[in-house]
């Protein structure tokens, strides 16, 4: 690897694992996408696995750098990731919940 490629522009045509904790109720999903995979399909993928809607007050952000996931939703999966340090452990949180 060179020293100005990131894992995440090496993952071009393989999968990214992103794990989703949601600390209302402490269970994790593990979503599989393309690094060309809008970051909007996987927060949807994230709510459709738990099984729950979504909140508009709901929080849901980068676990290493608290970045909010929502505000980047529109950027594919790969350059969110190169954003915000290849971090692939999201914590998802309702208007009450989590920390």
């Amino acid at each position: 690897m060179n020293s100005h490629e990131t894992p995440a522009k090496q993952e071009n045509g393989r999968k990214i694992t992103i794990t989703v904790v949601h600390e209302d109720s402490g269970r994790e999903v593990e979503l599989q996408a393309g690094p060309g995979t809008p970051t909007r399909t996987v927060i949807e993928r994230a709510y459709s696995e738990l099984g729950i809607e979504r909140n508009p007050a709901d929080r849901l952000r980068v676990e290493s750098t608290g970045t909010n996931v929502f505000e980047h939703q529109e950027q594919h999966l790969g350059d969110f990731l190169e954003l915000v340090g290849n971090d692939t452990v999201w914590l998802l949180a309702g208007p009450t919940g989590g920390a």
